[in-house]
């Protein structure tokens, strides 16, 4: 955990799509923090094989030397096409971000969705929402982004440098209902919170 007087620390929150890939970064210590966000496209005539390829090399870049990155959870309940392709770029990058070592934890869309507004059931709009309150100076790129946003805010409370205020015990269940990763086990592989 970090503390007070600590340096700086930076969490990437994403949100995969093949269509519209959300991306947050917050860069935090005590005295400051900078937001940004980002909506990566790919478009389904560029192929499947050019559209991993590209949004895996955007988003290892955007992840290096991240001190923490939280992905959202595949969402195998829901019925949306290219499941197994969606699936395939979900694994692509899990098993990248293991390899590098990078520090990451998994929370399932209804997680993220009930840390950002207190129901796992919130629709995007709920979430986009809740995240320009939370963040009202931050420019939203899309709801995508906005999701991406709740995932690295939750990384930045695990790290112990919370960036939203005012988060309420419904929430707060879901963001212990995580398994955060530790020292020995950086990427605690495939259990998310629900």
């Amino acid at each position: 955990m970090t503390g007070v007087g600590s340096p700086t620390v930076r969490v990437v929150g994403l949100d995969p799509s093949l269509a519209s890939f959300g991306v947050a970064t917050i860069s935090t210590n005590p005295t400051s923090t900078q937001i940004t966000t980002d909506q990566l496209h790919t478009h389904p005539d560029t192929g499947i094989f050019f559209r991993l390829d590209y949004l895996h090399e955007r988003v290892l870049q955007v992840t290096a030397g991240a001190d923490l990155v939280v992905i959202e959870g595949l969402a195998f309940s829901r019925v949306t096409g290219m499941a197994a392709e969606r699936a395939g770029l979900w694994w692509l990058l899990a098993h990248r971000l293991w390899f590098d070592g990078t520090p990451t934890a998994v929370v399932g869309p209804r997680a993220r969705a009930k840390y950002a507004t207190g129901n796992g059931n919130s629709k995007k709009p709920d979430v986009v929402a809740a995240m320009r309150l939370r963040f009202p100076r931050t420019h939203l790129a899309g709801n995508d982004a906005a999701d991406a946003l709740v995932l690295a805010s939750m990384g930045c409370r695990a790290l112990g440098q919370p960036v939203d205020f005012g988060v309420d015990a419904k929430c707060m269940a879901s963001f212990n209902a995580v398994r955060w990763p530790t020292q020995r086990d950086r990427f605690p592989i495939y259990q998310e919170a629900s």
